[in-house]
Formats: C-alpha cells, sequence, structure tokens
C-alpha cells in the first residue's frame, strides 16, 4: 500500500510561465484553423488543406488542447504548423508537407514496446509505452528525461505539469511530473481507477468509476465526493461536473454553487462539456450512429442559467450505417462546432454571447 503524502507537488511549486502553444489552449486564443476528419480548415478564408498521412477523425479522447491534436498515427499543432509522425518504427517531426526536422528510430530513444500515449508541447513531445515514459525535445528530437516502469492510465498536461494516474501493484495512484525535467513527486494513492482527470491552476480532479477526489495543485487532498461523473472539467471558479442531464458548479472548498438541469433532445445520446476561456460552459449533444447535426446548450458560469441554445443542421443524409463525431472548442469570443460524419464534415461557427451562426464551412 502506498501512502498520500502532503508533500506530492511540493518540488513543482515553481511552476514555469505559461508557453505560447499551452496558452491557446488555457486562454481560448487557439488559432483560426481547426482540424476535421483529413483536413485543417482555415476558418477565416474557409479553405480546407488536406494534410498528406492524415486519417481518422478528432474524437474528443484526442484533443489535447484548442490547436493540438492527436489523429491517426499523428499529433498535429496548429499553433506552429508541425507534427509528430510515427511511422515503421520511427518518431519524427515534420512540417504539414512532411519535411522533416528530425527523426529517430523507437529503439534509439528506447521505446521498444507498443505506445499507448503521446502529447506535443512547445520543448517536449511525451511518449508513453506499456513500460516506459520518454520526453524528447522538440527541437534536437534527443531524450530530454524517461522514466522506466512508468505506464500511464491517464496523462495530462497544464502548463509545466504532467499529472498521470496509474497502477502500482493492487493500488491506484497518481503522480506528478515536471515537464522540463521530469522531476518526479511521491505518489498519492487513489480511492478508484481513474476514468477521468482535470487540472487547473487551483488544483487536480480525479474521477474514478464511484469518488472524485480533488487535490491542492502543491500538496493534499483537499475534498471527496462520494459518487461518479460523466464528465469533469476544470472552471476558473471551482470544478463542473456533469451526471447524466445535470451539471453542477463547485466552488474550490467542494460546496456546490449552482445546478442545472440540461435540456433532453430527442434520439441524441452523446454528450460533451466545454468550459470555455470565459467561465461559461457549452453542451454539445449528437448521435453517434446517425447525421444528427449537434444541438448546443450554453449556460452562465456564474449562475447556470441557460443564456441560449440551438439546433446545428446536420448535412441531410440517409442514417443507415452512419458514423458521427463532433466536438466544441471556444476561441475568442465565438464557439467552433465540429461534425464529422460518415457522408462529410463541417464547421459552424457560432457567437459565444447569442449563439448565432456567424459561419459555416463544409470539408471535403
Amino acid at each position: 500500500m502506498i501512502a498520500s503524502r502532503r508533500c506530492l507537488f511540493g518540488l513543482l511549486a515553481c511552476v514555469a510561465s505559461l508557453s505560447p502553444a499551452l496558452a491557446l489552449a488555457q486562454t481560448g486564443g487557439a488559432p483560426a484553423e481547426i482540424v476535421a476528419r483529413n483536413c485543417v480548415l482555415d476558418l477565416t478564408t474557409g479553405k480546407a488543406t488536406r494534410i498528406t498521412g492524415l486519417t481518422g477523425y478528432v474524437v474528443r479522447a484526442n484533443r489535447i488542447g484548442d490547436g493540438v491534436f492527436n489523429v491517426g498515427n499523428l499529433t498535429i499543432d496548429l499553433a506552429t504548423k508541425t507534427r509528430i509522425r510515427i511511422d515503421k518504427g520511427n518518431v519524427m517531426l515534420e512540417d504539414f508537407a512532411g519535411k522533416a526536422t528530425w527523426s529517430r528510430s523507437l529503439q534509439e530513444v528506447g521505446l521498444t514496446d507498443h505506445l499507448t500515449t503521446r502529447r506535443l508541447t512547445r520543448d517536449r513531445a511525451v511518449l508513453v509505452s506499456r513500460t516506459k515514459m520518454i520526453a524528447l525535445d522538440r527541437k534536437t528530437g534527443k531524450v530530454a528525461w524517461q522514466h522506466k516502469k512508468l505506464p500511464a492510465q491517464t496523462l495530462t498536461i497544464h502548463r509545466d505539469l504532467v499529472v498521470m494516474t496509474t497502477t502500482v501493484g493492487e493500488d491506484f495512484v497518481m503522480r506528478a511530473i515536471a515537464l522540463h525535467n521530469g522531476a518526479k513527486a511521491g505518489l498519492t494513492k487513489l480511492q478508484g481507477k481513474a476514468v477521468r482527470v482535470a487540472v487547473g491552476d487551483h488544483g487536480i480532479a480525479v474521477a474514478s468509476k464511484n469518488h472524485v477526489e480533488v487535490f491542492d495543485r502543491f500538496g493534499p487532498k483537499l475534498w471527496t465526493l462520494e459518487h461518479g461523473v460523466d464528465e469533469l472539467a476544470a472552471h476558473p471558479d471551482g470544478w463542473l461536473m456533469r451526471r447524466k442531464l445535470e451539471v453542477t458548479l463547485l466552488d474550490r472548498s467542494g460546496k456546490e454553487t449552482w445546478q442545472s438541469k440540461l435540456r433532453e433532445p430527442k434520439f441524441l445520446d452523446s454528450h460533451i462539456m466545454l468550459a470555455t476561456s470565459t467561465g461559461d460552459v457549452v453542451i454539445t449533444t449528437h448521435h453517434f450512429m446517425s447525421d444528427s447535426g449537434v444541438f448546443c446548450q450554453a449556460l452562465d458560469g456564474k449562475r447556470g442559467e441557460e443564456l441560449w441554445a440551438c439546433q446545428v443542421p446536420g448535412l441531410g443524409v440517409p442514417h443507415s450505417k452512419y458514423f458521427h463525431h463532433a466536438y466544441a472548442r471556444d476561441r475568442a469570443d465565438v464557439i467552433d462546432i465540429v461534425s464529422q460524419g460518415s457522408a462529410g464534415a463541417f464547421v459552424v461557427t457560432l457567437d459565444a454571447g447569442s449563439g448565432e451562426e456567424q459561419s459555416r464551412h463544409p470539408v471535403k
């Protein structure tokens, strides 16, 4: 058994200033481009550029942050127009045309088993296999740091802090690691296997099947909820949690600030909750097996009251043998809604204050 330590993140207390690439994800200052299916769409001109080797769809689990996406064997960084590609036993940093800055064999950097997770930041490319975690210097491709026997079941990077959860023996644990040099803090024991992790400037929240545990960013556990949640997100005033159709904002001490019941659109079954950079909440709902379009509902982040709701129409195609992935992103004063389906993809931009449609771009 592994005991919790008050000094969990003590050696990481001096977090470096926010990097430009990560600032896009933290502040809603996302680039005016977005990934949809196998293209990068310029939302200013409506021009879609097909990216060589880009296959697959962006789903919620593949969104690292606004401007950085995992799709297939690529990790794409829109801010720098670069990508990490894994191919034929090699890892390489390239521009969108496929011109490599550097290339390393996975065996050369010490990754000899199956990769499970990858993340790309301004300075590091973090690769995780079943047995090891390695961070490569983004400029040179050389190993900056590595940890053996440290597989990650979940991996979240917030500013210069890497938060991972894993299993040690029979215990479910969380560990924090400094992104720049790989310095580790002690393990802290969790009450269950982590299924969702949210990290903010004010702490770390870890949800398991039957609990939500919230920790101070640099130390002890603050409080625990005795139930699981369907979604979890950091909010400037605390923590957002969704259980079925109920969204709750808890303040930093765990006290309920507000609770709001969502609308229930018919025949839609996939909810995604987005905490915007202004503190408001946008929930998108779609059907993952039909051309359903996307239903959007926005809540006031201070009171939980509905600000607006709208239905974004689909493509109008038959529903047989169909699949559909959708996600949302906030960008300054707008919300981008991305719909990717068997018959095609499109991006709709909504005014964040009113929900009014500003543009709709097909991706062919």
